[in-house]
């Protein structure tokens, strides 16, 4: 080829990159909402390869096909506050889960009964106490003030939970065998540790701002009374509080480990 013939295609490499999604770190957030779609891998759901388009407005947001209005004015959301609150201490739990593997990779002794106590922790804390309250109570108020399920956050969030399920059960499994299966335990909580701690930062810094452009003052207290009614009937009462105390002693156990 001539190099006086103008090149009217580009190569491979530079299509590829042209393919994927810059995802860059917000610079003006009224004109650039590209960051969106770092938060929002719910996108990968729709068919066709198609994204999820999220577009940012005066009066409201929207994604996909879904309009979700912003409230009239910001209100203090106390149950998102209290479910935030609730992810702090697991991401607690998951920092000493993380010094855990890291031990067992350097084969230096365990505490005793940590592995154990953080089965349970993840499965009665986690799960059984936070994850619950969201999918019996919180989750559908948000679907019936318009956050869509399919295609859409909550999907992806409920999808989250069945997995983290999943490798829950294999650290549990592993935690029991005799002598200890360190291989799958370790391989089991790295796969949980990332996707519970990207879980719990979608849920920060997006549902939860969705929640509160759509919920109103009285969807947050009958939702604040829910939460405080499923404690109460599933036995559930003082659980944060005897949690965080366990969270407390082994991380001053696990202390410099």
């Amino acid at each position: 080829m001539s190099d006086n013939l103008l090149q009217r295609s580009v190569t491979t490499a530079v299509a590829r990159n042209l393919a994927n999604t810059t995802k860059t770190s917000p610079k003006m957030m009224s004109i650039t909402p590209r960051w969106v779609l770092s938060l929002l891998p719910w996108t990968r759901s729709v068919s066709g390869g198609l994204c999820l388009l999220v577009r940012i407005l005066k009066d409201g947001l929207i994604l996909g096909s879904y309009r979700i209005p912003r409230s009239s004015r910001r209100i203090i959301v106390k149950s998102v506050q209290s479910l935030k609150a609730e992810r702090q201490l697991i991401e607690r739990g998951l920092n000493l889960l993380e010094k855990a593997v890291e031990r067992i990779n350097a084969r230096q002794n365990l505490v005793e009964d940590f592995l154990a106590w953080a089965v349970r922790f993840l499965q009665q804390f986690a799960d059984k106490f936070h994850h619950a309250k969201e999918e019996d109570v919180f989750f559908p108020v948000l679907k019936q003030r318009g956050i869509p399920e399919q295609g859409g956050p909550l999907g992806v969030m409920l999808r989250e939970h069945v997995l983290g399920r999943r490798y829950v059960d294999q650290m549990r499994e592993a935690s029991q065998a005799q002598p200890l299966d360190a291989n799958t335990f370790v391989e089991a909580a790295k796969q949980y540790i990332p996707l519970l701690r990207q879980h719990i930062f979608k849920e920060n810094n997006v549902l939860f701002h969705m929640a509160e452009r759509v919920m109103s003052e009285a969807d947050d207290a009958d939702v604040t009374s829910r939460f405080s009614q499923v404690e109460q009937e599933r036995g559930l009462t003082g659980w944060h509080e005897s949690f965080a105390n366990d969270v407390v002693g082994w991380e001053q156990a696990l202390k410099g480990g």
